[in-house]
């Protein structure tokens, strides 16, 4: 019993082995389950990700000075659309790198347009696995909570689809990954650390504004001795400024999708009435809660009565997620838990508002055009708070709850790919035929 105890706990005291099983095989399940444009906005993302590919790495502003449409319709579209720019011109490409490097190879290779669409989706799931790989493998705490994250339904329906967010959400585990590694398992940095970070700041400043660790710099580890300055607010307060200019740079030079035929509030409303949008923010919060936590479990499309998983399954989910913090307990710095608490508030409120000046009309009490999914890269922010070390447990203990922990999230994404089977494939077909309806408008 011993030897068995041993053995298994051997194989969970690595999670980036599971994670990488786990993920290559459910995503590479949905990647032919999930047919086309079921992913929300994923046939723009395709579009974005064709762009990549014909070295196309930025779209100008005004909209008649965009490039897709060449880029695009001789590789695959025969029809023109009825807009030149679409909703994901103004992303970078860096988070198109998967999606683009697999549209690339199947046009090399076949100029077939379904084999070109399904590389793409797949060299896109296998970035996400590597970064997630990475991220468990570096990180000195929360190896659990970041498998269990990364695995979620939702997480994995982005991960294999075109999706922006397949990078973005793997690229923002990683980054909190290694701002962990430096934070936890680090007594100074070094100019490799400091390089690394510059670089990680500076992608996520394109990466949709992924820079959500930059609040945690301030609890980095002080230079090592063979560096000029001795005190590390040389290094990391020049950083964040420069990150956050890139983000605003980029941010303003590129196209921003805004919602059309409404009244938009004025987008300094926070200024002139900052009572306003704290009682939209809150009120949005308040009616929506339910509809983000299962958005974030397993949601495929648009709506929340689209359930893709029994209704019990959202709510364990999610009593798993919190147990992990009590089961598997890790200690953190008091000061570290209320810095992250007040990032994710800044994070998540950022975000209302974005959506506020640019998609809610004035007439609106709700914030519109929300997802739940928009707060998965800030998970990393929750693993803080939530954590505690009052809880002890034994090895055993912990061996048994990994071992359940394991199973049940698989075993959740085996439903979740069989509804999804019987919803495409068996009940309508949709697979087959709607894949066919879909070639016959995109792709030659």
């Amino acid at each position: 019993m011993n030897k068995v105890i041993y053995t298994l706990k051997s194989i969970l005291d690595k999670p980036q082995i599971i994670f990488v099983i786990i993920s290559l095989f459910i995503g590479s399940l949905l990647v032919f389950i999930v047919p086309p444009e079921e992913i929300p906005d994923e046939n723009r993302h395709v579009f974005r990700a064709c762009e990549t590919a014909a070295g196309i790495f930025y779209n100008k502003k005004p909209a008649e000075e965009t490039k897709y449409e060449q880029a695009i319709s001789p590789v695959l579209l025969t029809k023109k659309l009825p807009y030149k720019f679409h909703n994901a011109s103004g992303y970078s490409s860096i988070m198109y790198l998967g999606s683009a490097l697999g549209v690339k190879l199947g046009y090399h290779l076949t100029h077939n347009a379904k084999i070109m669409f399904y590389s793409g989706r797949l060299f896109n799931l296998f970035l996400y696995t590597l970064l997630i790989f990475l991220a468990i493998r570096i990180t000195p705490v929360f190896k659990y909570p970041f498998m269990f994250c990364a695995l979620l339904p939702t997480m994995m329906v982005q991960a294999m689809s075109f999706n922006a967010d397949s990078f973005n959400n793997g690229f923002a585990f990683l980054f909190f990954a290694f701002i962990f590694k430096l934070i936890f398992d680090k007594k100074e940095m070094t100019k490799k650390d400091l390089t690394i970070l510059s670089v990680f700041s500076i992608i996520g400043a394109l990466c949709k504004g992924v820079i959500y660790p930059l609040g945690l710099f301030f609890f980095l580890p002080k230079p090592s001795t063979n560096l000029r300055f001795k005190n590390k607010y040389f290094y990391i307060i020049p950083l964040i400024i420069f990150t956050l200019l890139i983000c605003y740079w980029y941010d303003s030079i590129n196209y921003a999708p805004i919602r059309e035929n409404i009244t938009l509030p004025d987008k300094y409303i926070l200024f002139k009435n900052p009572l306003n949008v704290v009682l939209r923010i809150i009120i949005t919060t308040i009616v929506k809660f339910k509809f983000f936590i299962f958005h974030n479990v397993a949601i495929v499309g648009w709506y929340l009565e689209k359930l893709y998983l029994p209704l019990w399954s959202y709510y364990t989910t999610i009593l798993c997620f919190l147990s992990m913090f009590f089961v598997l307990p890790e200690k953190i710095n008091f000061k570290i838990k209320c810095t992250a608490f007040i990032i994710f508030i800044i994070a998540y409120s950022g975000v209302l508002y974005r959506l506020l000046i640019t998609y809610t009309g004035n007439n609106s009490l709700l914030i519109e055009g929300l997802q739940g999914r928009y707060f998965l890269p800030m998970l990393p922010l929750l693993f803080i708070v939530f954590s505690n070390h009052i809880c002890k447990f034994t090895d055993k203990i912990k061996t048994i709850y990994k071992t359940l922990l394991t199973t049940f999230i698989f075993f959740v994404l085996i439903v979740f790919v069989y509804n999804l089977y019987n919803l495409f494939v068996i009940e309508h077909f949709r697979s087959i035929i709607y894949l066919q309806e879909f070639s016959d408008f995109y792709f030659k």
